[in-house]
């Protein structure tokens, strides 16, 4: 911010390097008395003050003018009133050069310290990640050991599939879909549960927490699929149409305000065929978010939180609906913030905590078992059953180590931590009330 403050500080000196504030008012009074100045006037005015400095009343003689000009220190005080009132009109146009010269300045000044400034943040950033390992350590190497879990016995169970051709070819179509359905939904699960280890690992709790509601609904939707069975499967894998469209339109509808290219009308004509033809197939309640799940929960407009019903899973939904807060821009996440310890309220946090790790990691480990367990167990051999059993006790082993990483944070907070409140940068204030009040001046035109 000193950088700034010094570009701000220069430009203001540069916009008013010709005219001292003496020179300023004495040749606003002059103007008050009708008579009109050049350049040549005002270098001779800067003169004449300069010698008559120290005296009350000036007499000025300025060359080609008519008559000689008498300044009292009453047309001093008005013009000072003059100049007071069209101050607004100079700060307008000091932030309009700021905003036009300072950007490239400072980034160019930023970009040759930028190595340095990196080294440092960075040689932070792994002191604070070498704390947050050293404390979160065995809950969360156990999460990503049931990942690497998840992952392998996936490898194996597909492997496994492949091998057996006997048996594929014995399945029915609906069960080849499910098969399909199920093997992309872990899948995904895996990928997102490894988005969650890394910003837990990088200690933004609520990121993590926001990622898992993501997990938490692969899996719910993977449950149902074998919950419900016989062509689920198709309708869920065939829902892809009626989204394709979707998204589609609105593309069409704000490419050119993006700069892309538009779908030809025989490509968006395909997207529509497409959708149409599955909603003949399946009928109009098909066009829903969760059409695929309309006639499984019978209604015509299925909705996620009726499919955790369907399953029992309505306890979800305190947690589901945190989760929620981190993703979109309600008041609540204003005053909740998971990264921020118990009894610091009040505090506003802008990046990484080695707080709150506790509930989005054991949550995400119970979520990504509930995502493996009908994979594994649809067609189920030993070392899949095996691998189920395993997860099962190693997701509660998770949550007893996160628990208890949160319970010694917490101890440590009530006992030692003293929280302060961040101070402003003296350095912007003066800057940034500038920019306040001119905006302000501005709007209120």
């Amino acid at each position: 911010m000193g950088v700034l403050q010094k570009e701000f500080d220069r430009i203001s000196n540069e916009l008013f390097k010709d005219d001292s504030l003496r020179v300023m008012l004495v040749r606003s009074a002059i103007e008050a008395k009708g008579f009109e100045l050049n350049e040549g006037h005002v270098q001779s005015l800067t003169d004449s003050i300069k010698d008559k400095s120290d005296q009350d009343e000036m007499q000025i003689e300025l060359e080609g003018l008519s008559a000689d000009i008498s300044i009292t220190p009453e047309d001093l005080k008005a013009a000072l009133t003059a100049l007071e009132n069209d101050i607004e009109s100079h700060t307008e146009q000091l932030i309009l050069a700021a905003l036009e010269e300072l950007p490239p300045e400072i980034l160019g000044s930023l970009y040759d310290d930028l190595p340095k400034a990196l080294r440092h943040r960075r040689g932070l950033e792994t002191q604070f990640r070498d704390r947050l390992h050293g404390r979160w350590k065995e809950g969360l190497d156990r999460l990503e050991m049931l990942l690497m879990i998840a992952q392998e016995a996936g490898d194996i169970y597909i492997e496994d599939l492949k091998e057996d051709g006997s048996e594929e070819e014995e399945e029915s179509p609906s069960d080849g879909r499910m098969l399909e359905a199920l093997v992309a939904l872990h899948v995904r699960a895996c990928r997102i549960a490894s988005e969650v280890l890394c910003l837990l690992q990088g200690g933004f709790a609520d990121g993590a927490n926001a990622r898992w509601r993501s997990v938490h609904e692969v899996a719910v939707t993977a449950m149902f699929l074998v919950e419900q069975g016989g062509n689920i499967a198709d309708r869920y894998i065939d829902h892809g149409a009626i989204e394709r469209l979707r998204a589609a339109e609105k593309y069409q509808e704000h490419c050119q305000t993006l700069g892309f290219e538009p779908y030809t009308t025989e490509e968006m004509n395909d997207f529509a065929t497409a959708a149409d033809a599955m909603i003949h197939k399946y009928g109009r309640a098909f066009r829903g978010d969760y059409g695929w799940a309309s006639e499984a929960l019978g209604t015509t407009n299925a909705t996620f939180t009726q499919v955790e019903a369907a399953l029992d899973m309505s306890h979800w939904r305190p947690h589901f609906k945190m989760a929620c807060q981190s993703v979109h821009a309600g008041a609540q996440a204003l005053e909740f913030c998971l990264s921020v310890p118990e009894g610091a309220s009040g505090m506003l946090l802008a990046g990484a905590s080695d707080a709150g790790l506790a509930d989005p990691g054991h949550l995400t480990a119970i979520s990504l078992v509930l995502a493996s367990v009908p994979l594994f167990t649809f067609n189920p051999n030993v070392d899949s059953l095996i691998a189920c059993k395993c997860m099962l006790q190693l997701c509660d082993d998770i949550g007893e180590a996160l628990i208890a990483a949160h319970n010694g944070l917490e101890e440590e907070i009530t006992s030692s931590v003293c929280l302060k409140e961040a101070q402003p940068n003296p350095k912007l204030s003066t800057f940034m009330r500038t920019i306040v009040k001119w905006t302000k001046s501005i709007w209120n035109r």
